[in-house]
């Protein structure tokens, strides 16, 4: 009897830890925000607007701009080194690669593809098949942690942010180019907003490694997809209006044929 019951005893902790388990296996993500492409237009308009007010060749100007410009370099810079910082103390060991499943389902059916229609080939290409679903699965069985990916994320954007310092100082010392300083300082700050990381670290949103980001709705595509299904709509009512002329023809010419019958039949019987 006491064997028993530490068997019940170890069997309800096992599935506690399955339901622990689960419960942890579903998690909801929050969407990644996206700026829109009016937002984005909007910046660009007004900095351009806002250039041709100015005087570019103001020295006042110029220097507003570098100031503008360095002070959203070291600001990103200094945000790149909070997120270091934070997912260290974070400790995040959880395993990521969502993409790992559907990549490799899709390999699979592609290999699928190929061997069924590459029957009749000699056994090489299946080698050859084979040897690239092996280096696909190497590939994509390796996983990392939410921590190290956002650590190699941050050095990756880093490293980004000081290429483009480089090239903005080519065109700004060496092509004496002004405009560029607002315009990027402009745009930097609207895609630093809405980068995943700020969204994790700064706005506090769960989201799933590795970032997806969706692409911006277009609204002048979303507004040719309403302007087609009513051409579409109005293009089958108008067929159907034709048949229906159509057939009310065809009956027209039915009531004249019996009418002249009768009248033949008339004559016949008045003879």
């Amino acid at each position: 009897e006491e064997y028993d019951a530490d068997e019940a005893i170890v069997e309800e902790a096992s599935d506690d830890d399955a339901v622990e388990v689960s419960g942890s296996s579903e998690i909801e993500y929050d969407s990644v925000l996206v700026p829109s492409s009016m937002q984005s237009m909007g910046v660009t308009l007004g900095v351009m607007i806002l250039l041709r007010k100015v005087d570019l060749t103001d020295t006042k100007i110029v220097q507003y701009g570098r100031f503008a410009f360095l002070a959203y370099i070291i600001s990103t810079q200094i945000f790149f080194m909070y997120v270091r910082i934070q997912a260290k103390r974070a400790g995040n060991k959880t395993q990521t690669n969502p993409l790992a499943s559907l990549v490799k389902s899709q390999v699979d059916n592609a290999l699928k593809g190929d061997t069924m229609s590459n029957a009749g080939k000699m056994l090489g290409d299946n080698d050859n098949g084979n040897i690239a679903k092996s280096l696909t699965n190497k590939f994509l069985s390796s996983t990392t942690t939410v921590m190290e990916y956002d650590i190699s994320q941050s050095k990756k954007q880093s490293g980004g942010m000081l290429f483009n310092l480089a090239f903005m100082w080519f065109l700004h010392f060496k092509m004496n180019q002004v405009q560029p300083l607002f315009y990027q300082t402009a745009s930097g700050l609207l895609n630093f907003v809405y980068s995943p990381l700020f969204q994790v670290y700064v706005l506090g949103r769960n989201l799933e490694r590795p970032f997806v980001t969706p692409k911006p709705e277009n609204p002048f595509m979303a507004q040719e997809e309403v302007v087609d299904e009513e051409s579409i709509k109005e293009e089958g009512g108008g067929e159907e209006g034709e048949e229906n002329e159509d057939g009310t023809g065809d009956i027209d010419d039915g009531d004249s044929s019996t009418e002249s019958e009768n009248d033949a039949e008339d004559e016949y019987d008045s003879e």
